[in-house]
């Protein structure tokens, strides 16, 4: 069956029925709507700047750490340890064919210590001059936090110390400063 076909008024096309009408001034407010909407959106998203972080487990508190540094998530092979190293460098494991060290966060804050489990994970942060593994013991995934959201660091958590302390959210999540902590010189085993 064909439609039949459309007639045209001074001010509407008439379609056939079933189909709402067409009218220049209805697709004036709509357009204007569009318009609108659009604006609407891309003002709320340009109010506020945000931070995307990868959220993570340790000592039963949870931690973040921005997203532009890490390189990957990986799992946890073979720690070989290594004497005479500082103890927040867990050891090094093979990782993709090469050395990778393991630096163990808890040790490095002085937070509670735990022995690995399956659900140990290591972030890969890797900047222009370094490269190392964090291990921690869970990882939740990546979220984004509005930057407005973000208090400044609770004096109880001076053992971290603010150099490497972004802030920390109401839930609580802790955001460290992920470019502070890989170009620590501190890092550098000579």
């Amino acid at each position: 069956m064909t439609p039949a076909p459309k007639k045209k008024t001074k001010n509407a096309i008439i379609l056939p029925d079933g189909y709402p009408e067409i009218s220049p001034e209805r697709d004036r407010i709509l357009a204007k709507r569009a318009e609108e909407t659009a604006k609407t959106v891309t003002e709320s998203t340009a109010s506020y700047e945000v931070l995307t972080v990868l959220e993570f487990l340790l000592s039963s508190e949870r931690y973040a750490i921005e997203m532009n540094i890490i390189r990957e998530v990986a799992m946890i092979t073979r720690i070989t340890v290594i004497p005479g190293l500082p103890d927040f460098i867990r050891g090094v494991m093979n990782y993709r064919g090469s050395i990778l060290s393991i630096v163990d966060l808890k040790q490095f804050f002085d937070l509670p210590k735990a022995g690995i489990t399956d659900f140990n994970r290591i972030i890969v942060l890797s900047s222009a001059n370094m490269e190392f593994g964090l291990l921690t013991d869970q990882i939740f995934g990546i979220r984004t936090i509005r930057k407005t959201d973000i208090l400044p660091p609770l004096p109880n958590l001076s053992a971290i110390g603010s150099d490497y302390l972004i802030g920390i959210t109401k839930e609580p999540l802790i955001i460290l400063r992920g470019l502070a902590i890989i170009e620590d010189p501190g890092m550098i085993i000579a």
